[in-house]
C-alpha cells in the first residue's frame, strides 16, 4: 500500500514580516518553515529572524508638561512594533507610560492662566479654631478677592470619624463675617470628642463653579500643625493650651467611646507632651444650693452646658434670670427659658467659654408673677471636683492654660 502523499497537505500558520522577523509561514503539524506563501521555499527557524531589527524609529524631544500638555522625557520609539527606548543606542527600554511626567502646573498671569485661560482658584488663607461653650473651625478668606461679585456661596462638609454621613452647610456670600480684610466663616458646634472630624471648605460662584482650593482642616490637624510653629513654641501659655486642648479632646474620645482607636493627642512628640500642665488644677465645690433646688449638670458630649435643675413642675409663663460675671470682668444676665425635664424645671447655660472655669454663675428661677421659684449657684469648676473623673481633670487642665493664655 502507498502511504506517502504525493503533495504534502500544510496547515500554515502566516507570520508578518516585523522589526525582528521577516514573512514566513510555519506548519505545526511538520515543525516546517516556509518563506513563500505556496509554501515551496523551505527555511528555518534561524533564518527566518533578522540579523539586526529594522525598526523604524521616532525621536521624541523631552517636553515640559502644563495645564493642557502632558511632558515626557526624551525618549524613541518605533512605530512598527511600539518597543520604547530612553536611549539613542537603543539599550534602555522603557514604555510610553514611564516616559510620561505628567501635566505642568498653571502659569497664573494677574490671577488668569495664560496657558489655557482658567481663573486661579482663590486662596484660603487660614484656618482658627474658636473655643467658646464649644469648638468652632473658622476659614479666612480675603475681601479683596471678591471684589465686584456677588452670589459666591462656601460649602462646609463636615466629615465625621465614625463613619456617621457627612454634612454640608451653605453659607450664603451675604451672611459672611467680614473682620477688617477678611471675610471669616465657622462651623460651629463641634464637640471635645469630635476633634478628628475633618472639615472641608469649598467656595463656589454663582452659577456653581467651584472657584477656591478645597481647603480640609479638623481641630486636631489645626492643633498640632500650631505646636510647629516657632512663634507658638515660644509661647509658653499659647503652647501649653494647644497641648491641653488635645489631651482633653482625648480624655473625651475615651469617655464617650468616640473613635477612641484614634486619640487626637497620639504623635505628639516626647518635648510636646511635655508642654502639657502636669499637675492637676486645684478646684473645689463652691456650689451654693437655694430654695427648690435640685441638681446641676455639666454636659460635654455636644457643647459646654451648664444645666440647673429645680424641683418645680414648669407651668406657663415661668422662666429664668441667670447672672454671671465672665474671665473678661464683664457682668452678664441672660433671661433663658424654662424646660420640662421629667416634671422638674430646667435652665441650661451655654454662653460659657472654656475660660469662664471659675466663673459662679446664679440662675434664678421665677413664676409668671415674677416671684421667685428656686435658686443656685453654681460653676464649671465646682462641677469638676465634684465629678472626679478623667475627663473633669483633663477639662479644668485645658480651661485653666486657655485662662491664662487669654488673660
Amino acid at each position: 500500500m502507498n502511504v506517502i502523499k504525493g503533495v504534502p497537505t500544510h496547515t500554515a500558520e502566516h507570520t508578518a514580516e516585523s522589526c525582528y522577523n521577516t514573512e514566513y509561514w510555519y506548519c505545526a503539524a511538520c515543525d516546517t518553515y516556509f518563506a513563500d506563501e505556496a509554501l515551496t521555499q523551505i527555511t528555518n527557524s534561524k533564518n527566518v529572524i533578522k540579523a539586526e531589527p529594522t525598526h523604524t524609529l521616532v525621536h521624541k524631544e523631552a517636553v515640559t508638561g502644563d495645564c493642557q500638555t502632558m511632558g515626557n522625557i526624551e525618549h524613541w520609539y518605533c512605530e512598527a512594533c511600539g518597543t520604547v527606548w530612553t536611549d539613542a543606542a537603543l539599550t534602555q527600554i522603557s514604555n510610553h507610560m514611564s516616559v510620561k511626567t505628567g501635566y505642568g502646573e498653571h502659569n497664573f498671569v494677574d490671577g488668569v492662566c495664560s496657558v489655557c485661560g482658567v481663573r486661579e482658584p482663590i486662596k484660603w488663607v487660614g484656618t482658627q479654631v474658636q473655643a467658646n461653650s464649644n469648638l468652632d473651625m473658622q476659614f479666612a478668606l480675603k475681601v479683596s478677592d471678591f471684589e465686584g461679585t456677588s452670589g459666591n456661596y462656601i460649602i462646609l462638609t463636615r466629615y465625621y470619624s465614625n463613619g456617621k454621613e457627612a454634612v454640608e452647610v451653605r453659607i450664603e456670600q451675604a451672611d459672611w463675617t467680614k473682620s477688617n480684610n477678611f471675610y471669616i466663616v465657622a462651623y460651629s458646634g463641634i464637640a471635645a470628642k469630635e476633634m478628628c472630624d475633618l472639615i472641608e471648605a469649598v467656595v463656589y460662584d454663582a452659577q456653581g463653579n467651584i472657584i477656591s482650593e478645597i481647603r480640609t482642616e479638623s481641630i486636631e490637624t489645626y492643633a498640632k500643625s500650631m505646636l510647629t510653629k516657632d512663634a507658638v513654641i515660644a509661647n509658653a501659655e499659647q503652647r501649653t493650651m494647644f497641648v491641653d486642648l488635645l489631651n482633653y479632646g482625648a480624655a473625651a474620645q475615651k469617655f464617650f467611646g468616640y473613635c477612641a482607636d484614634m486619640l487626637v493627642n497620639e504623635g505628639l512628640t516626647a518635648e510636646q507632651k511635655g508642654w502639657a500642665t502636669q499637675s492637676d488644677v486645684e478646684v473645689s465645690d463652691n456650689r451654693v444650693k437655694g430654695d427648690n433646688f435640685f441638681g446641676t449638670n455639666l454636659s460635654l458630649e455636644n457643647v459646654v452646658l451648664m444645666q440647673f435643675a429645680f424641683k418645680v413642675t414648669p407651668v406657663d409663663g415661668m422662666y429664668a434670670e441667670v447672672t454671671y460675671t465672665n474671665y473678661r470682668g464683664v457682668a452678664k444676665t441672660e433671661t433663658l427659658a424654662v424646660e420640662n425635664n421629667n416634671g422638674y424645671a430646667m435652665v441650661s447655660v451655654n454662653s460659657l467659654a472654656f475660660a469662664d472655669y471659675e466663673t459662679m454663675v446664679t440662675c434664678t428661677l421665677y413664676n409668671a408673677d415674677g416671684t421667685v421659684a428656686g435658686s443656685a449657684t453654681d460653676s464649671m469648676a465646682s462641677y469638676a471636683a465634684r465629678a472626679n473623673n478623667e475627663l473633669a481633670d483633663a477639662l479644668m487642665k485645658f480651661c485653666a492654660s486657655a485662662y491664662a493664655y487669654f488673660m
